[in-house]
């Protein structure tokens, strides 16, 4: 009896727990298929990339695998089928693998597109010649309070009468006359090498890190963009417009200014006072192009461009009187022939006002005007001669 305990211990302790354990694995199979399928139905309501492709290679897997439990257990005759279920799971992973990994590809590389869209755009609004000076290469690495010395020249441009003009326009009409107007002076500011740092409504701030000549020949380049400008504009029935340029150079601050959350690019300096005091000279005078006195003594080659002497100028924010000088190349063929023929006779009128010589210089200027009988100048120094008012920003020293 002893002996057959002893066997029945030996042959069916290990057969029973064989049995239980094949009977637990099955039912954890089952569990485990049932869960994942319900994973993969959730993600096929969510409509998941390659959730249906998932799906239909697992259920054929799970299929498979009970296929051969019910073989095993004797319920169903046949041969072995999971191994040709995971080859087809296998099969569908990779294909959803492969259709993911194109999709991402293809996601990237819009991302990288827009991307790309977006930096171009940032240029627009920030140039690239202003994060050169900064010594960045990316809007992204701009910090508050980023600052640099630089040697430039500061051009302001404004066209002459914007009031009168905006005030016979809609407000779109207004918008699209400025960016008409913008479009034909941007390039020749780019083609001399400079950069556009403000748009001030119809007004323009430029900035140019190389030579005088470069912002003067802009300056000119503006005015015969102008001129094609103008006779679109006449021919269409509208009037030509005018416009003014003051330049200076000399030491700014370039930098970042604002707060965290908002930040803007800006240039401080006396340099860029003293520019538009000039473009305010040049309205004043009724000349084109005014120009300080070390932008004339900096240009390098003295037969280059056309310079007239404006007289030594109290301009508004200066204690002493300033050297201006005026460049005429931008005017029209005739203006051009009439201030060359007349261009000693006026430099001696100035030399006769600053030396108080009034009689002289009166004389002076009217033989001017009897060639030139609309030069603003003249007339500006015949009045001040003669003790007419003169604007209180901008006097003669």
């Amino acid at each position: 009896m002893v002996a057959g305990l002893y066997s029945l211990a030996y042959l069916g302790v290990p057969t029973l727990w064989m049995a239980n354990s094949l009977w637990t694995l099955e039912v954890l199979a089952l569990v485990v298929g049932l869960f994942i399928l319900y994973v993969l139905g959730r993600a096929l309501l969510a409509r998941a990339r390659g959730s249906w492709l998932l799906t239909l290679g697992f259920v054929a897997f799970f299929g498979s695998v009970l296929h051969d439990i019910l073989v095993t257990n004797g319920s169903l005759p046949g041969p072995y089928v999971a191994p040709f279920g995971l080859l087809v799971l296998f099969f569908t992973l990779s294909l959803v693998i492969t259709r993911l990994f194109a999709m991402a590809l293809e996601e990237t590389e819009r991302l990288a597109d827009a991307l790309l869209a977006a930096n171009r755009a940032m240029k627009r609004f920030v140039p690239a010649e202003f994060l050169a000076c900064l010594g960045r290469t990316g809007v992204e690495q701009v910090e508050l309070g980023d600052a640099r010395a630089v040697e430039m020249a500061v051009l302001f441009a404004d066209i002459g009468n914007f009031t009168g003009l905006s005030e016979a326009m809609t407000p779109e009409e207004t918008f699209a006359f400025i960016n008409t107007y913008l479009e034909r002076m941007g390039p020749a500011i780019r083609a001399h090498g400079g950069f556009v740092d403000k748009y001030l409504g119809d007004g323009i701030m430029a900035l140019f890190a190389g030579p005088s000549d470069n912002a003067v020949a802009c300056a000119v380049d503006m005015f015969n963009r102008l001129a094609s400008f103008n006779t679109e504009r006449v021919a269409g029935g509208l009037a030509p417009i005018s416009i003014r340029v003051g330049i200076h150079a000399g030491k700014l601050v370039l930098g970042t200014i604002g707060d965290r959350e908002r930040m803007d690019g800006t240039v401080i300096s006396d340099t860029v006072n003293m520019a538009s005091r000039l473009e305010g000279v040049a309205k004043t005078f009724g000349v084109g192009i005014a120009v300080s006195e070390h932008v004339a003594q900096a240009l390098r080659s003295s037969n280059r461009f056309r310079v007239r002497p404006l007289g030594r100028i109290r301009v508004k924010g200066k204690r002493d009187p300033v050297a201006t000088f005026e460049i005429y190349d931008g005017d029209d063929e005739a203006t051009r022939r009439g201030k060359d023929a007349t261009l000693s006779a006026f430099e001696t009128a100035l030399d006769d006002v600053h030396n108080h010589r009034w009689e002289c210089a009166a004389m002076g200027f009217r033989r001017v005007l009897a060639i030139l009988p609309d030069d603003k100048a003249s007339n500006y120094y015949l009045r001040l001669i003669e003790g007419d008012p003169i604007s209180e920003e901008i006097t003669e020293g």
